[in-house]
This record gives C-alpha cells, sequence and structure tokens, in this order.
C-alpha cells in the first residue's frame, strides 16, 4: 500500500510515501508559493495496477516561507525607497540654504551715515 498526496485541481500527485504504523509523511522538496492550496490523501492498493481509494478529508497546504521572504524583499526595497526620497529631500534643502547665502552674500549692503 502506498500514500500519494493530490492538489485540487492537479493529476499529478504532490508526494507519494510508502505505508509506516505511523501513517505517511510526505516530504516536500523544491515547493514554491503556487504549491499552497486544499489537498487531499488517497492510499493506492499495489496490485498489477494501481488502484485509487476514496481520498480523505482536505486539508490546507500553506507554504509560509516563501511569504515571509517576498514580504522581508518589499520591506527592504519600501524602507531603501524612503532613503533614497529622504537623502535627495536633505540635498534639495542644502542646495537652497546654500543659494540663499549666496545671493546673501552677493547683494552689497548700503550703509546710511
Amino acid at each position: 500500500m502506498r500514500f500519494a498526496l493530490y492538489k485540487y485541481g492537479e493529476e499529478a500527485p504532490v508526494g507519494t510515501s510508502e505505508w509506516t504504523q505511523d501513517g505517511a509523511e510526505f516530504p516536500l522538496i523544491h515547493v514554491s508559493i503556487n504549491r499552497s492550496g486544499r489537498c487531499r490523501c488517497c492510499y493506492l492498493l499495489v496490485t498489477d495496477s494501481p488502484i485509487l481509494a476514496l481520498p480523505s478529508d482536505s486539508l490546507e497546504l500553506i507554504i509560509q516561507g516563501m511569504q515571509d521572504a517576498a514580504s522581508e524583499v518589499t520591506a527592504c526595497r519600501n524602507i531603501l525607497i524612503t532613503i533614497g526620497r529622504s537623502s535627495i529631500f536633505f540635498l534639495l534643502l542644502v542646495l537652497a540654504f546654500l543659494g540663499y547665502r549666496y545671493t546673501q552674500a552677493a547683494v552689497p549692503v548700503h550703509q546710511v551715515s
């Protein structure tokens, strides 16, 4: 007897496993966010041709690592954009201040006696 884990809407199993006393484990290698979704487990009676038995109740497969990594990349990108915008704004303020000081120094001061 073998077990197979199927994702709804897909014909090929996500993983297969041999039967053990504890049930079945499905180590998932090379997973990505598109592997998330509703799944079901079926057992296969191995004879001359495998017979797919009734599926289990559905379960939700959630791949979190990819979402967390994507969130971190988005957060880092947003921080870098904010730092870049702040740097440009600060540079413009410095240039405006220097321009103002230059125009003040260039205007001659008239003294009244």
